[in-house]
């Protein structure tokens, strides 16, 4: 340990981490507000949480993530080309968003003030759920068997 600060910021985090394994072993989920995806898809999973926050979309992104259905994890949502520039800039807000005048006018792509962190948002959800499946192809493909003991296992 470096110091004192760390020391006790070290301690802490162990102790969250054991609180969360004791929730987990308890109800066999691990608490979705203290999980990250495994392997490489743990990185996408915190990029989408940090669009997400900056956004203000945290309960929507926790929905979509937990497979409520969301504009989020739309398959047919179409933002990028096959070269991955973004498309349908007059297409309407993938949200719903609308104009706050009287005519409540949808907002379009191009127009809204968080485009690019919209973007970075649908990107990265995209981005996780392809590393987290290919995670789960190689655990099983390594011969890799679930324990039983959490309901949400990808190797079940």
């Amino acid at each position: 340990m470096v110091s004192d600060e760390t020391a006790i910021q070290w301690w802490e985090q162990l102790r969250q981490y054991l609180c969360c394994q004791s929730i987990a072993e308890k109800t066999g989920i691990w608490p979705p507000a203290h999980a990250l995806d495994h392997g490489g898809a743990g990185e996408w999973h915190e990029k989408a949480l940090i669009a997400a926050r900056e956004l203000g979309f945290e309960e929507e992104y926790a929905a979509a993530y937990l497979g409520e259905p969301s504009w989020i994890t739309d398959p047919n949502l179409r933002f990028f080309d096959k070269k991955g520039n973004p498309i349908n800039g007059r297409a309407p807000c993938p949200r719903g968003c609308k104009h706050k005048s009287r005519r409540k006018w949808p907002i379009v792509r191009k127009d809204c003030k968080k485009r690019t962190l919209m973007l970075e948002l649908v990107s990265c959800e995209q981005k996780r759920k392809f590393h987290l499946e290919k995670y789960w192809q190689d655990a099983r493909a390594l011969g890799e068997t679930c324990c039983g003991k959490m309901k949400l296992c990808g190797l079940r």
